[in-house]
């Protein structure tokens, strides 16, 4: 395989993965709760055999498939919801802005934030209020970003539009570092720290681990 070759099949891979991740912090109905307990864990295999690095996750899948396997909808929506929804406990805010307020580095008003945020979708031509019911900062849609942006890489460098695909990469890197990356560990701890989901302790240790991942990738220069 070719540089460029390697390359496209990376950004693949990235989009995937980021697909997969958002996947598993969407809000629960029965039909995805089925995908979830069917389909989600293979569909995780199919993409970590091809992961430098990978086989720190597959202890991870195992637990989210125990942990599947061991419960049902109604136990799982519970966990999802005292977790994650405002009409629960939320036990662990799925909102960056949650995690990165008035700290001295990042000194930004919210309002500001989220402007910022919103404004990496929109330079990209997504609307997200229209396709999804979450905020702009919810991990979900953060996620969902990151996929659809590294979809939009492969298709760059596919084309050999170098201009496009650097301009893609960049807003990435941008992203992660400004955004996504500066709180996934903080809401890992937090997941786990509630000791309420065997699914969700392991789908956020999933999350930070491949955030720590993907940095490398991103910025990667060798």
């Amino acid at each position: 395989m070719d540089t460029s070759e390697q390359d496209i099949a990376i950004a693949r891979l990235r989009s995937r993965i980021y697909g997969l991740l958002a996947g598993g912090f969407k809000g629960l109905n029965e039909a995805h709760y089925q995908y979830l307990r069917v389909q989600y864990i293979p569909a995780w295999h199919g993409v970590v055999q091809y992961l430098q690095g990978g086989e720190e996750l597959l202890p991870l899948l195992g637990n989210m498939q125990a942990a599947l396997d061991a419960g049902d909808f109604d136990s799982l929506y519970t966990e999802y919801s005292g977790l994650f929804m405002p009409t629960g406990r939320l036990l662990a805010n799925p909102l960056e802005m949650e995690y990165v307020r008035e700290t001295p580095q990042h000194s930004l008003s919210e309002q500001t934030q989220l402007a910022d945020i919103a404004g990496f979708y929109r330079a990209f031509g997504l609307d997200v209020a229209s396709t999804t019911p979450e905020r702009v900062d919810h991990i979900a849609t953060e996620l969902e970003y990151m996929y659809v942006m590294a979809l939009k890489e492969a298709t760059a460098l596919t084309d050999n539009d170098t201009e496009n695909a650097c301009i893609v990469v960049d807003a990435q890197r941008k992203f992660i570092t400004d955004h996504l990356g500066r709180w996934t560990d903080k809401f890992r701890d937090r997941i786990t720290a509630s000791q309420s989901s065997d699914f969700y302790a392991a789908l956020g240790e999933t999350l930070a681990l491949w955030t720590s991942i993907d940095k490398q990738l991103l910025f990667d220069t060798e």
